[in-house]
């Protein structure tokens, strides 16, 4: 019942609206088209409300899926990418490519020389730095 408020309470305004500038009960073209426009802003609203929770609830699965990532990756060690698909998220690579390019992006992987993915922080010996992976978003792709 309370999902049905707004528009019970809609169609309430424009009948009072339609009553009380009219006292005879006849609806005017003018009375007509502004309960039109009443009822589309009412619509517009309600599609801006659920493409608002959309946009939040894809927002949360993305950064659900980057934090799994994260974990699965520090876990794993350096990985490729197609193994970490096959490995953890059971699915085709294109959806997690969009994921490691983000992460690759904010400093969070890094990729190593030979292709592999990996956390920043994890260390090495055959490298210069000691550390195995390059530096930099500009070096991560």
């Amino acid at each position: 019942f309370l999902g049905q408020m707004p528009r019970l309470a809609a169609k309430l305004a424009v009948s009072l609206h339609a009553t009380q500038t009219n006292p005879l009960g006849v609806v005017t073209e003018a009375q007509a088209t502004a309960a039109v426009a009443t009822t589309e802003q009412g619509i517009q609203y309600r599609h801006s409300v659920i493409q608002g929770w959309r946009d939040r609830i894809a927002k949360a699965k993305f950064e659900t899926t980057c934090a799994r990532t994260l974990e699965k990756v520090s876990a794993s060690g350096p990985i490729r990418p197609r193994e970490l698909s096959r490995k953890f998220h059971s699915q085709k690579i294109g959806p997690l490519s969009a994921v490691l390019e983000h992460l690759l992006e904010a400093g969070q992987l890094v990729k190593t020389h030979d292709g592999q993915i990996d956390i920043p922080c994890r260390r090495a010996p055959d490298s210069p730095t000691g550390d195995g992976v390059q530096h930099g978003a500009a070096d991560a792709r």
